[in-house]
């Protein structure tokens, strides 16, 4: 591993691969492959590859493939597989694999697979200015501009799994 300036003046890299190619100033990667490739300005990536491809500007990613590829600017991702890939700007994730694919602007996920989206169909994830709290709200498709609370059921109508624009359940 190694442990020094990263490769954009006043940045921080420690581990193995971390901030290797074009980490930009103020940028901080803790871990293998932490911050790896495009990493900008004043990000945080933690654990390992997490934030490891384009992570944007102000973005935080802390836990193992947290933020791992496309984290846009000013959005977090907390937990293992949180924020994974296309977490859109300004969007919060909390949780295992919370906003996991295709969360997009100013939404929040918080709980286990809240909002997960799906890595083989890019039209499944979280919309704009949606929130999901609790164990798998929202968990396939969640409109724009919806409210999910509570833990998914697979036999419920809830709209915990596919719920439309302008809705709360």
């Amino acid at each position: 591993g190694k442990i020094g300036t990263g490769s954009g003046g006043f940045s921080i890299a420690i581990g193995n691969a971390s901030g290797q190619t074009q980490q930009t100033e103020y940028a901080i990667a803790i871990g293998s492959n932490a911050g790896n490739n495009l990493q900008s300005e004043s990000s945080i990536a933690i654990g390992r590859d997490a934030g490891k491809t384009s992570q944007q500007t102000g973005s935080i990613a802390i836990g193992y493939l947290s933020g791992e590829t496309n984290q846009n600017s000013y959005s977090i991702g907390l937990g293992t597989q949180s924020a994974f890939t296309g977490q859109s700007s300004y969007s919060i994730a909390i949780g295992a694999e919370a906003g996991k694919y295709n969360q997009n602007g100013s939404s929040i996920a918080l709980g286990y697979q809240t909002a997960m989206g799906s890595g083989t169909d890019s039209s499944q994830g979280q919309s704009t200015n949606a929130v999901a709290i609790g164990r798998e709200a929202g968990k396939n498709t969640q409109g724009a501009d919806t409210i999910s609370i509570g833990n998914y059921q697979d036999n419920s109508n809830h709209g915990q799994k596919n719920q439309g624009t302008s809705a709360i359940s």
